[in-house]
C-alpha cells in the first residue's frame, strides 16, 4: 500500500476530511492489534514518547513472536465494528460532489487492510498518513514527515505529521468550496485552526479534540458521538442529501 492514493479533482469539488483512529474506526488499529496479539512489553516501547518509532519497533516485536505481517492482516478481521455507518457516510458525501481524504497518524498498511476488508467506497481522493511497508514478514512503519512529506515546524503536531500544512496545502486559497473535517484527537485541532467561516469541523464527544476546541475557532462545530448521528447532522446542514 502506498502512503497517498491519490486522483486528479475538479477544481470545484468539495473536500471532507477524516481522521482514522477512534473516527472512521471506533478503535485505535495499533494498540487494538497489539493487545489481540497478545504482544509482550508494548505498553514500555509506546511509553517511549515518539509513537511512529514506538509503533515500528512494537511491529519487531510482532515478528519476534513468530506473527508475520500477512496473519497481522487477518487479525483485522476480528476488530470489532459494523462499517455501515462509515460506508453510508462517506457514500452520502462523495454523491453530494465531495472528494474523501484519510489524513491519520495511523500507518498505511493498517488503513489500507481495514478499508478493504470493510469495502469502503471507493476510490477515496488520497490517504495521507505514515508509510508501512513488508520487510520480510515483518511490517516497518516511518514518519510521513521526512519520507513522503517535507519536515514540519508546527509546534501543535506530533513531528510524524502535521494535519494542518496537509489540510491548507489540499484546500489551496482561491475559489474553494466548504469544506468538511471529521476527528477526535488532540492532533485535529490543528487542522481545524486552519479552516474558515462557511467550513464545519466535526468533533467527536469525549475525546482530546473536545477538550481543546474552543469557540473562537473560524468554522462551524458540529459535536458528534456516533457517525450515524453525524451523518443526520450533516444532513439537517444540508451538506448531504442521502
Amino acid at each position: 500500500a502506498r502512503w497517498c492514493r491519490q486522483r486528479v479533482m475538479a477544481s470545484q469539488r468539495s473536500f471532507a476530511f477524516f481522521d482514522f483512529d477512534h473516527t472512521l474506526i471506533n478503535d485505535n488499529s495499533d494498540t487494538w492489534i497489539l493487545e489481540y496479539l497478545q504482544v509482550a512489553g508494548y505498553r514500555d516501547v509506546l511509553r517511549q514518547g515518539d509513537w511512529t518509532a514506538a509503533m515500528d519497533q512494537c511491529m519487531g516485536l510482532v515478528k519476534d513472536q513468530g506473527v508475520e505481517a500477512s496473519q497481522v492482516e487477518q487479525a483485522f478481521q476480528h476488530i470489532p465494528q459494523d462499517s455501515s455507518a462509515a460506508t453510508k457516510l462517506i457514500t452520502a458525501l462523495q454523491a453530494a460532489g465531495h472528494d474523501v481524504h484519510i489524513v491519520s497518524d495511523a500507518n498505511s498498511l493498517f488503513i489500507d487492510w481495514i478499508t478493504k476488508l470493510w469495502k469502503l467506497p471507493t476510490p477515496l481522493a488520497s490517504v495521507v498518513t505514515n508509510p508501512a511497508t513488508v520487510d520480510a514478514g515483518r511490517i516497518r512503519v516511518v514518519p510521513a514527515c521526512g519520507s513522503v512529506l517535507p519536515v514540519h515546524s508546527c509546534q501543535r503536531c506530533p513531528k510524524n505529521l502535521c494535519k494542518g500544512e496537509v489540510v491548507t496545502r489540499m484546500l489551496g486559497t482561491d475559489g474553494r468550496s466548504p469544506a468538511v473535517y471529521v476527528g477526535d484527537g488532540g492532533n485535529d485541532l490543528c487542522p481545524i485552526l486552519h479552516m474558515q467561516a462557511g467550513d464545519i469541523a466535526c468533533v467527536r464527544r469525549g475525546y482530546a479534540l473536545e477538550r481543546k476546541i474552543t469557540k473562537a475557532v473560524k468554522p462551524h462545530v458540529v459535536y458528534w458521538s456516533t457517525l450515524d448521528e453525524l451523518h443526520q447532522e450533516l444532513k439537517t446542514l444540508g451538506v448531504v442529501s442521502s
